[in-house]
Protein backbone atom coordinates (compact mmCIF):
# COMPACT_ATOMS: atom_id res chain seq x y z
CA UNK A 1 0.00 0.00 0.00
CA UNK A 2 2.91 2.51 0.61
CA UNK A 3 4.17 1.84 -2.93
CA UNK A 4 0.73 2.53 -4.33
CA UNK A 5 0.68 6.03 -2.01
CA UNK A 6 4.28 6.98 -3.32
CA UNK A 7 3.35 6.67 -6.67
CA UNK A 8 0.03 8.28 -6.32
CA UNK A 9 2.23 11.24 -4.79
CA UNK A 10 4.94 11.51 -7.61
CA UNK A 11 1.95 11.48 -10.02
CA UNK A 12 0.27 14.89 -8.39
CA UNK A 13 3.59 16.12 -7.45
CA UNK A 14 4.25 15.82 -11.65
CA UNK A 15 0.82 16.83 -12.49
CA UNK A 16 2.18 20.35 -10.56
CA UNK A 17 4.45 21.02 -12.06
CA UNK A 18 3.81 19.40 -16.24
CA UNK A 19 2.65 22.40 -17.28
CA UNK A 20 6.32 24.52 -16.19
CA UNK A 21 8.03 22.17 -17.84
CA UNK A 22 5.98 22.08 -20.88
CA UNK A 23 6.43 25.78 -21.12
CA UNK A 24 10.35 25.72 -20.68
CA UNK A 25 10.59 23.11 -23.10
CA UNK A 26 8.43 25.08 -25.69
CA UNK A 27 10.82 28.18 -25.16
CA UNK A 28 13.84 26.30 -25.20
CA UNK A 29 12.48 24.53 -28.51
CA UNK A 30 11.36 27.69 -29.94
CA UNK A 31 15.07 29.14 -29.32
CA UNK A 32 17.33 26.56 -30.57
CA UNK A 33 14.56 24.85 -32.83
CA UNK A 34 15.57 21.53 -31.26
CA UNK A 35 12.86 18.59 -31.91
CA UNK A 36 10.30 19.55 -28.92
CA UNK A 37 9.38 15.70 -28.37
CA UNK A 38 12.88 14.66 -27.43
CA UNK A 39 13.49 17.57 -25.47
CA UNK A 40 10.79 16.68 -23.19
CA UNK A 41 11.79 13.68 -23.27
CA UNK A 42 15.21 15.11 -21.59
CA UNK A 43 13.11 17.53 -19.16
CA UNK A 44 10.71 14.66 -17.93
CA UNK A 45 14.21 12.72 -17.00
CA UNK A 46 15.47 15.97 -15.42
CA UNK A 47 12.27 16.02 -13.15
CA UNK A 48 12.95 12.76 -11.87
CA UNK A 49 16.33 13.62 -11.00
CA UNK A 50 15.77 16.91 -9.61
CA UNK A 51 13.47 15.53 -7.77
CA UNK A 52 16.10 13.71 -5.64
CA UNK A 53 18.61 16.13 -5.65
CA UNK A 54 16.24 18.97 -4.38
CA UNK A 55 17.35 20.79 -1.13
CA UNK A 56 14.42 23.18 -0.12
CA UNK A 57 16.76 25.39 2.36
CA UNK A 58 18.24 26.84 -1.04
CA UNK A 59 15.49 27.74 -3.59
CA UNK A 60 12.04 26.50 -4.48
CA UNK A 61 11.34 23.99 -6.10
CA UNK A 62 9.75 24.59 -9.41
CA UNK A 63 12.40 27.65 -9.66
CA UNK A 64 15.20 24.78 -9.03
CA UNK A 65 13.34 22.53 -11.85
CA UNK A 66 13.73 25.06 -14.24
CA UNK A 67 16.97 25.73 -14.09
CA UNK A 68 18.26 21.86 -13.99
CA UNK A 69 15.90 21.38 -17.16
CA UNK A 70 17.27 24.28 -19.04
CA UNK A 71 21.04 23.12 -17.89
CA UNK A 72 20.32 19.97 -19.17
CA UNK A 73 18.45 20.50 -21.97
CA UNK A 74 21.35 22.17 -23.00
CA UNK A 75 24.11 19.66 -22.24
CA UNK A 76 21.78 17.41 -24.35
CA UNK A 77 21.74 20.46 -27.57
CA UNK A 78 25.60 20.29 -26.86
CA UNK A 79 26.07 16.42 -26.69
CA UNK A 80 23.21 16.66 -29.92
CA UNK A 81 25.62 19.01 -32.17
CA UNK A 82 28.92 17.05 -31.41
CA UNK A 83 27.35 13.60 -32.69
CA UNK A 84 26.15 15.51 -35.99
CA UNK A 85 29.67 16.96 -36.88
CA UNK A 86 30.89 14.74 -39.51
CA UNK A 87 34.60 13.36 -39.35
CA UNK A 88 35.48 14.92 -42.60
CA UNK A 89 35.77 19.05 -42.39
CA UNK A 90 34.33 19.55 -45.74
CA UNK A 91 31.31 17.08 -45.75
CA UNK A 92 28.90 18.70 -48.41
CA UNK A 93 30.66 22.19 -48.70
CA UNK A 94 31.51 20.65 -52.12
CA UNK A 95 28.47 20.13 -53.53
CA UNK A 96 27.09 23.84 -52.83
CA UNK A 97 27.13 24.87 -56.23
CA UNK A 98 25.50 21.64 -57.74
CA UNK A 99 22.24 22.80 -55.39
CA UNK A 100 22.17 25.71 -56.93
CA UNK A 101 18.84 26.11 -59.37
CA UNK A 102 19.72 25.49 -63.12
CA UNK A 103 19.15 28.58 -64.32
CA UNK A 104 22.08 29.71 -66.76
CA UNK A 105 24.40 30.86 -63.74
CA UNK A 106 27.83 30.99 -64.28
CA UNK A 107 30.13 31.47 -61.01
CA UNK A 108 33.19 32.26 -63.04
CA UNK A 109 31.40 34.77 -64.76
CA UNK A 110 30.03 36.14 -61.88
CA UNK A 111 33.05 35.89 -59.98
CA UNK A 112 34.96 37.62 -62.78
CA UNK A 113 32.92 40.88 -62.64
CA UNK A 114 33.61 41.35 -58.64
CA UNK A 115 36.55 43.18 -56.89
CA UNK A 116 38.96 40.81 -55.31
CA UNK A 117 37.57 41.21 -52.17
CA UNK A 118 34.36 40.16 -53.20
CA UNK A 119 35.51 37.38 -55.37
CA UNK A 120 37.37 35.96 -51.90
CA UNK A 121 34.31 35.91 -50.23
CA UNK A 122 32.35 34.35 -52.89
CA UNK A 123 34.84 31.82 -53.40
CA UNK A 124 34.84 31.46 -49.26
CA UNK A 125 31.30 30.00 -50.00
CA UNK A 126 31.72 27.61 -52.57
CA UNK A 127 35.10 26.60 -51.59
CA UNK A 128 35.39 26.75 -47.60
CA UNK A 129 38.77 25.82 -46.35
CA UNK A 130 38.46 22.88 -43.51
CA UNK A 131 38.38 25.51 -40.48
CA UNK A 132 35.77 27.57 -41.79
CA UNK A 133 33.28 24.26 -42.95
CA UNK A 134 33.87 22.94 -39.70
CA UNK A 135 32.63 26.16 -37.97
CA UNK A 136 29.42 26.35 -40.47
CA UNK A 137 28.57 23.06 -39.74
CA UNK A 138 29.30 23.40 -35.86
CA UNK A 139 26.85 26.27 -36.32
CA UNK A 140 23.82 24.10 -37.50
CA UNK A 141 25.00 23.76 -41.74
CA UNK A 142 22.35 26.05 -42.58
CA UNK A 143 23.42 28.64 -45.33
CA UNK A 144 22.02 31.28 -42.66
CA UNK A 145 24.90 30.25 -40.86
CA UNK A 146 27.54 30.88 -43.69
CA UNK A 147 27.63 35.00 -43.11
CA UNK A 148 28.06 34.87 -39.74
CA UNK A 149 31.08 32.44 -40.49
CA UNK A 150 32.70 33.91 -43.27
CA UNK A 151 32.29 37.36 -41.05
CA UNK A 152 34.37 35.44 -38.35
CA UNK A 153 37.29 33.97 -40.09
CA UNK A 154 37.71 36.92 -42.50
CA UNK A 155 38.03 38.46 -39.32
CA UNK A 156 40.16 36.40 -37.98
CA UNK A 157 42.88 36.37 -40.74
CA UNK A 158 42.43 40.19 -40.43
CA UNK A 159 40.17 41.64 -42.94
CA UNK A 160 38.61 45.16 -40.87
CA UNK A 161 35.11 45.56 -40.21
CA UNK A 162 34.62 48.44 -43.16
CA UNK A 163 36.41 46.05 -45.58
CA UNK A 164 34.22 42.83 -45.03
CA UNK A 165 30.85 44.89 -44.90
CA UNK A 166 31.89 46.45 -48.94
CA UNK A 167 32.52 43.09 -49.92
CA UNK A 168 29.55 41.91 -48.46
CA UNK A 169 27.67 44.62 -50.19
CA UNK A 170 29.04 44.45 -53.29
CA UNK A 171 27.58 40.56 -53.52
CA UNK A 172 24.66 41.55 -52.52
CA UNK A 173 24.65 44.27 -55.27
CA UNK A 174 25.32 42.08 -57.80
CA UNK A 175 23.35 39.23 -57.06
CA UNK A 176 20.40 42.02 -57.16
CA UNK A 177 19.08 41.37 -53.61
CA UNK A 178 19.36 43.37 -50.66
CA UNK A 179 20.84 42.59 -47.79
Amino acid sequence: MSTTLAIDEATDAYRDVERLIGQTVNRFANRYGVDEEEAHSVANQTYVSAIEKHDPTRSKFTTYLVRMVWWELQRWQTREKKKSVPTTPAHGFRDIQSSIPTRQFDLNDFIVGLSKDAATVVRLVFNSPGGLACAIVWKGGHPANYRSCIRSYLHEIGWGVSRIENSFAEVWRELGQTQ
